[in-house]
């Protein structure tokens, strides 16, 4: 993740607006902000360190976890669950954005939620100590992009994408960081 946003410019971003969970991570110490992404946008399940971005424009950090919360779900739909560092407020029906700046770990299945707490303040503290040190990488990634114009990266639109932003150094690029995000890069 870190490699390919180097080498495009600027940081893999989706947008969606926040849902309704089942509201177990407040109860366990994390609130998250619930996103159910488009099926187009094939994201790698894991962890990852990330920015996100309210409507007002107002940035926070967080940790981020995206897939089907197999310890605590057997059929989970695939969900993008944020918390946001240092941060109490209602989300609910805000339409907002997250940047990923880093891919912690892959999704895994624990023996229960204590042991879920446990792994979830180490992804916490390496997610804050990876973002603490953060630069633009670029003029695209310096600049804030408006809703609708947020970058969204999936087969058939990196291309387009990356041209309407004037970024055309090494379009292969769009397909290495495609590859990256889906995990299918060997």
């Amino acid at each position: 993740v870190t490699e390919a946003a180097g080498q495009l410019g600027y940081r893999y971003t989706v947008e969606a607006e926040v849902i309704d969970g089942k509201k177990l991570g407040r109860t366990l110490g994390y609130p998250t902000a619930n996103m159910q992404l488009p099926p187009e946008v094939e994201l790698r399940n894991g962890i990852y360190a990330v920015r996100y971005r309210r409507p007002d424009g107002s940035l926070h950090d967080g940790v981020a976890s995206y897939g089907r919360r197999p310890t605590v779900d057997t059929d989970g739909v695939p969900l993008l669950e944020t918390f946001l560092f240092d941060f109490s407020a209602d989300l609910y029906g805000e339409v907002s954005a997250v940047s990923f700046f880093g891919h912690l770990r892959d999704e895994l299945k624990f023996d229960g939620l204590d042991a879920l707490v446990v792994q979830m303040k180490r992804d916490e503290e390496e997610a804050r100590a990876l973002l603490a040190g953060v630069q633009p990488l670029g003029p695209i990634d310096q600049r804030a992009l408006p809703f609708g114009k947020t970058v969204m990266l999936f087969d058939g639109v990196a291309r387009d994408t990356l041209a309407a932003l004037g970024e055309t150094r090494n379009p292969g690029l769009a397909d290495l960081f495609v590859a990256i995000m889906k995990g299918t890069y060997a």
